[in-house]
């Protein structure tokens, strides 16, 4: 398998191209891909948009190729989609904090029901022709609806980014205004659980040492006030 070629590759996990419609995700350094299968098995059967899952065992989880761009890419191509792409992310959270969490699954909080995915931003979302699919559940939990907008929030508002000078100032704005149509869409009271959604961000061992520092100023009242506003 590992001749396939690599199509992608994040922080925990690589995707290969298996060249008959099927992907195979390998994670580095973990073996998760049987719980990432049950979860995406669990929430399709609810119809939820994610890749039919065909194996998975240790690091390996065989699935259906997405054919599209993600969310990310597809704002960097046309970014006058940034208002329906947001509104977009908001229903899929919407909608996802509709199915119940399984009994057996962890919740970090141990308030609310909801099944969580605590990770889901558009570089975690594919843009196919027949709709949006979502990837990536490694983080999947039960919990608050809010405390998933609220980690959504966390992981756009800290993440480094890469670009320097004017591009960076711009992708600061096109963030902003992103997450502005993103929280009204999907919970506009999210930010009572920004605090709860810091500290669960800081346990995230793939973390930089400077995302860690800005994740960690959220903790101060005054940050937690000034992505309050946001989106008021």
């Amino acid at each position: 398998m590992t001749d396939f070629p690599i199509i992608a590759s994040g922080r925990d996990s690589i995707v290969l191209d298996m060249g008959d419609g099927r992907v195979l995700r390998r994670f580095v350094g973990h073996a998760g891909a049987e719980d990432d299968a049950d979860i995406m098995e669990y929430v399709r059967a609810y119809g939820y948009p994610v890749p039919a899952v065909h194996d998975a065992g240790g690091c390996d989880l065989i699935m259906d190729k997405i054919e599209g761009p993600t969310m990310s890419a597809d704002l960097r191509r046309r970014p006058w989609m940034l208002k329906k792409h947001a509104r977009a992310l908001g229903l899929l959270h919407k909608e996802l904090h509709r199915i119940p969490a399984p009994t057996e699954l962890k919740n970090p909080t141990g308030r609310g029901g909801s099944l969580l995915h605590m990770d889901l931003h558009p570089e975690n979302v594919i843009m196919s022709p027949d709709g949006p699919a979502v990837i990536d559940w490694t983080n999947a939990c039960g919990g608050e609806a809010g405390l998933d907008v609220a980690m959504t929030w966390i992981i756009l508002s800290t993440s480094a980014m890469p670009a320097r000078g004017p591009k960076r100032t711009l992708e600061a704005t096109g963030r902003a205004l992103f997450l502005r149509h993103f929280l009204k869409a999907a919970d506009p009271e999210s930010w009572l659980h920004l605090g709860d959604a810091a500290r669960l961000r800081l346990g995230d061992g793939n973390l930089t040492s400077e995302e860690k520092k800005v994740v960690a100023k959220v903790l101060e009242h005054k940050e937690v006030q000034a992505l309050r506003d946001l989106h008021d």
